[in-house]
């Protein structure tokens, strides 16, 4: 089946796991578009940019935003990528 990439963003939500193997790397793929020059720009560094990314994706599947209008998903998912690379940010100046 053919999704676009709002309707895979769609599908991002605690129920991930029942989606078939193929529809979740392609909702990955979907989260991870959206995020990853944003992430990039802000961090500088690749690897810590895909850690940021990765555990977005996963805070992400744990709550999904109560609408159903994409844009405020993206919103969302925007915004959590952000905070995580506070947090992240925070720790390494703590150590």
């Amino acid at each position: 089946m053919e999704y676009s990439d709002d309707d895979l963003l769609q599908l991002i939500s605690p129920s991930f796991s029942l989606l078939d193997e193929i529809t979740q790397r392609e909702v990955y793929r979907s989260f991870h578009s959206l995020n990853y020059n944003m992430v990039l720009y802000i961090i500088q560094d690749y690897d810590l940019a895909q850690d940021v990314i990765q555990e977005s994706f996963l805070k992400s599947l744990k709550k999904k935003p109560y609408t159903e209008d994409i844009n405020h998903c993206k919103a969302h998912y925007s915004k959590c990528g952000i905070k995580l690379f506070a947090e992240v940010k925070k720790l390494l100046k703590e150590s």
